[in-house]
């Protein structure tokens, strides 16, 4: 899982021309924690999630590859 979760996560900061660091500083997390979710060191836990997915206007769905569609339902 964390394969896929990284590989989402880095085509969504490239596609929306975001650095890790202002990933980090929006979602409120450390710098450390985004890289180790990029390098698929790990994957965050579910409340950190929650803030990479409304930091990046993605749903958690998508970044998990459960769905190809990153749009959040509203």
């Amino acid at each position: 899982m964390e394969k896929i979760f990284a590989k989402r996560l880095n085509y969504i900061l490239w596609q929306k021309g975001m650095t890790q660091k202002e990933l980090a500083k929006k979602a409120g997390v450390t710098n450390s924690a985004i890289s180790h979710y990029v390098n698929a060191v790990q994957c965050p836990h579910s409340t950190v999630l929650f803030l990479i997915a409304d930091a990046l206007d993605v749903s958690m769905d998508y970044l998990f590859g459960r769905t190809d569609n990153p749009k959040v339902l509203k």
